[in-house]
């Protein structure tokens, strides 16, 4: 979004470097913003939402997973309440409103699919006393 980039230091949204510096230090950003979330894969899970959509409809979510007793801390505990957010009723009663929330939940689920597909293509490690080098 043109007013992240900015806030980025991205000067031309179209070159490519600055883009991808700006991207990778909002992400950054992101991930600190769930530090309350202790395991690294499940706050880089929430990085990625907010990412998509914006940590205020991630935010509205994890509130809303805790008004029923859910874990805020465990992605597919608060996905639902993202995808809830694009019912006009709820979206009313939370901070930030509407959300397509099956995009960012769409997007996580993609990048953790790739992720574990990529995974399997690495070697497998050593031992760990063979890599003691």
């Amino acid at each position: 979004m043109p007013g992240t980039a900015k806030e980025l230091g991205i000067e031309d949204p179209l070159d490519a470097e600055q883009s991808i510096r700006g991207g990778l230090r909002y992400m950054d950003q992101l991930r600190k913003r769930y530090k309350d979330v202790a395991d690294p894969i499940e706050r880089h899970r929430f990085a990625l939402a907010a990412y998509n959509t914006g940590f205020g409809h991630v935010d509205d979510a994890r509130r809303l997973a805790q008004r029923d007793g859910k874990s805020t801390v465990v992605w597919r505990e608060v996905a639902p309440y993202l995808l809830k957010l694009s019912d006009p009723r709820v979206a009313r009663k939370t901070r930030f409103g509407h959300c397509r929330g099956t995009e960012p939940v769409d997007y996580v689920q993609d990048i953790d699919e790739r992720y574990t597909a990529y995974v399997q293509l690495l070697p497998a490690s050593k031992p760990a006393e063979i890599q003691s080098d």
